[in-house]
């Protein structure tokens, strides 16, 4: 079997840990979190200068000051095949790797400790603008693998002619290269993969944030290009914060709450709303084939009964999965991340679930929203405002707040049916990076940047490429 994964034929973000975690945090037990704090985080200064003296103090002592890539096209070819219908060659795509304290803030005599955070680059055959750093968000999504479905993406295809476009695996992610300390392993090789606690108290988004500096410093030392999806957005907000004067042109797409303070209702009346109006297309007919009938009350009455009888008649799949009562709508938190164009597939999933078919009960079980592999527990928990909940009093390092002084503006884009990072937060997190830029995509699902809006796709481009901030006040539609 192939140490790395296959690609799946539905590229665009599929994550769903991003939602889960918030709503899910008030009920977790986390026994990773129960070690002594290594810092009082009260005490961390997070001015611009101390953080790059860090990063400077480990290049000058224990770090390098270049990556070692190597030509890793074929392996990388292997590992995701070309979907039905793909024409383009496989781009030319080099891996590579950067060793990092565990421990930002603690002294140099004290950095001994390290991991290592994978890296890969797909190679421009331009590369006019520079190197563009990506990532997927989920907390734990991928960069490694998001920089593979980008470049391959016809979408995205002006990205790859201007850029060459760099994913890094934030530390503690499970990386396709078989390297760092992963929290979890999923359901890959485990011969390539050991599920570590040793960043249990060391992966929240500053740590990844100082991971990614010296990722700048090691491409050259230009200001950052950065594109970031759902967490991938506080990440670079989080970043800005920290490294204001090392920003060049960034672009949030599905921008998270600048801190979970902001209420959590507002997410859940997110995902409700899109539910409603799913059921709502579904029972009238909009989207095929539909388990239900009549108008949004009768539809909600009809999934209630059918989680009632799996409440009393759950169908086991395998000795890890179930079909139960919260199985449905567990199902539709995670699937309505999808863009509309996508709703009919969601309705035939439930039509042949309803009518037995085990394929599509499985995918009722499975592709749920959850919280994975403790990542998104070691981000979320040093997140302003969740060290009161259950499972993160010992947190040893808050997140400080969102407060970028940079001179280069931030673009924002905000779907108006996103249920994982709701349109009404989108404003807050632009008015705590300050100077920044909200475009509004009238349209369902999370995110849309190079997969569902040509017109918001175009906007980005220009921003990244030459600096064209769009008028106040633009919105862009969905494709179709």
């Amino acid at each position: 079997m192939s140490a790395y994964p296959q690609r799946a034929s539905a590229r665009r973000r599929t994550l769903t840990s991003w939602a889960a975690a918030t709503i899910a945090l008030g009920a977790l037990v986390a026994p990773l979190l129960t070690a002594c704090s290594p810092a009082d985080s009260g005490a961390v200064d997070f001015s611009e200068g101390a953080n790059g003296a860090r990063i400077q103090e480990w290049i000058d002592g224990q770090g390098v000051d270049t990556i070692d890539w190597t030509d890793c096209s074929d392996e990388m070819a292997e590992a995701y095949p070309a979907d039905d219908g793909d024409h383009r060659a496989f781009p030319r795509v080099q891996c590579g790797s950067m060793v990092v304290p565990v421990d930002w803030f603690a002294p140099l005599s004290q950095k001994s400790t390290t991991t290592t955070v994978a890296l890969l680059r797909a190679v421009s055959p331009d590369a006019s603008h520079g190197d563009l750093i990506i990532n997927p968000g989920g907390p734990g999504g991928s960069g490694v693998t998001e920089a593979v479905n980008l470049a391959l993406s016809d979408a995205g295809e002006p990205v790859r002619q201007n850029f060459n476009i760099v994913g890094f695996d934030p530390r503690g992610v499970r990386s396709v290269l078989g390297v760092g300390d992963p929290f979890g392993c999923d359901d890959l090789s485990e011969d390539v993969c050991t599920p570590s606690k040793k960043l249990a108290h060391f992966a929240s988004t500053p740590y990844v944030a100082h991971d990614m500096e010296y990722l700048r410093m090691l491409l050259g030392g230009a200001p950052v290009n950065y594109l970031g999806y759902s967490y991938g957005t506080y990440l670079g907000s989080m970043y800005a914060t920290l490294f204001p004067s090392s920003v060049g042109a960034m672009v949030f797409d599905g921008p998270a709450p600048a801190s979970l303070e902001t209420d959590l209702a507002v997410q859940n009346a997110a995902i409700d709303a899109v539910t409603s109006r799913f059921l709502s297309a579904c029972a009238a007919g909009e989207l095929g084939p539909c388990p239900f009938s009549g108008n949004l009350m009768q539809a909600r009455e009809q999934l209630a009964e059918w989680a009632d009888e799996l409440g009393q008649n759950p169908v086991t799949i395998d000795e890890t999965a179930t079909v139960d009562e919260y199985s449905i709508d567990s199902y539709l938190t995670s699937a309505l991340y999808a863009p509309r164009s996508q709703w009919p597939t969601i309705a035939d999933t439930l039509v042949k679930a309803k009518a037995g078919d085990m394929a599509a009960l499985e995918q009722l079980a499975t592709e749920s929203a959850a919280v994975e592999d403790g990542f998104g527990q070691a981000v979320t928990c040093a997140m302003a405002g969740t060290q009161d909940l259950d499972g993160c009093e010992s947190v040893p390092l808050v997140d400080p707040e969102v407060d970028y002084a940079g001179t280069s503006p931030i673009l924002v884009f905000a779907n108006t049916g996103d249920p994982a990072t709701p349109y009404a937060t989108a404003a807050d997190l632009v008015d705590s990076l300050h100077n920044a830029v909200l475009v509004t995509v009238n349209a369902e699902g999370h995110t849309s940047l190079f997969s569902q809006s040509a017109c918001a796709s175009q906007i980005a481009m220009d921003y990244l490429t030459s600096r064209v901030l769009p008028v106040a006040g633009t919105r862009c539609e969905a494709d179709g």
